[in-house]
């Protein structure tokens, strides 16, 4: 579902939230930042360990995909061992 008036108050809002934090205006839409608004935890765990394993391949080199490992603890919500699965991270690295 598209809304993109729900879109542009969530933008404000968080706009506003970011004044009262006193972040800098870079870090506001309004301003020079940028970012992404996710729809759930599991969209924000997804995109964040792309993020992470891009930043560091690019370091590493795609082929050495398989060194990738992700510390976790018993406790971690499920749904980073399906997002490591999904970016392509070996279970036995989990």
């Amino acid at each position: 579902m598209s809304s993109p008036v729900a879109t542009e108050l969530e933008s404000l809002v968080m706009d506003w939230l970011g004044q009262i934090l006193n972040l800098p205006k870079s870090f506001l839409l309004s301003g020079t930042g940028r970012g992404v608004l996710q729809g759930t935890t599991c969209e924000a765990i997804l995109c964040t360990l792309i993020a992470a394993r891009d930043q560091i391949l690019r370091q590493i080199g795609r082929q050495n995909i398989n060194k990738l490992v992700v510390y976790t603890s018993d406790q971690t919500y499920s749904a980073l061992r399906k997002a490591a699965q999904i970016v392509g991270i070996h279970h036995q690295n989990f």
